[in-house]
């Protein structure tokens, strides 16, 4: 799929699969040349966000008939994304910053213990080694990923979607101890049991970690990078693959959301499914 620079208004080309739209931060699904507003709670993980949303990370010029500038020329048509928003005011040098990032996002990167380090701190399992990541934009803590094979948040391991309090009644599939290495004490891998085990740990300071809901999760993609599409100096070990939202999926009732951070799309898949799992917390 190739990417128009500005996504932000709903203009990102699409490839004959399916693929995410949003415009006015309402989501779209498309499939082919078609789009239907999705399901309601689909829209309410857009429509109700606790902070502001971030800005896409696009800060290059889609041009009028086929690819992107980079830099831009100032003949592309009007109305580009890298024009409007934090990103902008990022280019321009007029963006405030907590921490650091790609374009208008706002990144701190915090400790074991809950403390904020400073931007060169490094990834690990001591008291003062950088966990999680704090998104300034959004005000939500999240989760980081180890290459520690064996380790409770091992980048590799994944998990069936199971949740015994589905809205929808659905609680999903228990899965099996063998797709994260039997790391959960002997518990079955799935995203439940994975939440209570990282809650337990008290990682970074705090024992109310979640899956985050779909926009929340959408919100850490940087819709310029590519495989993966996220800020990767901020979420490290970050496999371009699949990981599993909260959000069951309305359509159908064996499914539920998740983002692929190979270009960030979001679909719904079987809860059968065994995929990757970000926590977050807060604000």
């Amino acid at each position: 799929m190739r990417r128009s620079a500005d996504n932000r208004n709903g203009n990102e080309s699409a490839s004959p699969g399916r693929a995410l739209r949003v415009r006015n931060a309402v989501p779209l699904l498309c499939f082919g040349l078609g789009c239907a507003q999705a399901d309601p709670l689909f829209r309410d993980s857009f429509e109700h966000p606790p902070y502001a949303l971030n800005d896409t990370g696009v800060v290059l010029c889609g041009v009028a008939v086929d690819g992107n500038n980079d830099p831009c020329t100032g003949s592309e048509p009007q109305g580009q994304d890298r024009h409007h928003g934090r990103d902008a005011r990022a280019l321009a040098g007029t963006l405030i910053k907590v921490g650091a990032g790609d374009a208008g996002f706002d990144f701190s990167k915090i400790g074991n213990a809950g403390q904020t380090l400073p931007a060169g701190a490094t990834l690990g399992t001591g008291a003062n080694d950088w966990a999680c990541t704090r998104d300034h934009t959004t005000g939500l803590l999240w989760e980081v990923k180890l290459n520690q094979p064996g380790h409770l948040r091992y980048q590799g391991h994944t998990y069936s979607w199971h949740d015994p309090d589905s809205g929808d009644g659905n609680p999903g599939s228990i899965g099996d101890t063998i797709t994260c290495a039997d790391t959960l004490a002997g518990q079955a891998c799935n995203t439940r049991n994975f939440r209570d085990a990282v809650n337990a740990s008290g990682l970074c300071g705090h024992n109310d970690w979640r899956l985050p809901r779909l926009g929340e999760l959408l919100g850490l993609v940087n819709f310029q990078r590519l495989n993966p599409s996220i800020d990767a100096s901020y979420f490290p070990n970050t496999p371009s693959l699949y990981f599993w939202s909260v959000d069951p999926a309305a359509g159908a009732a064996s499914t539920a959301w998740s983002v692929h951070f190979d270009q960030g799309g979001a679909s719904p898949n079987l809860r059968s499914q065994v995929f990757r799992v970000r926590l977050v917390r807060g604000p």
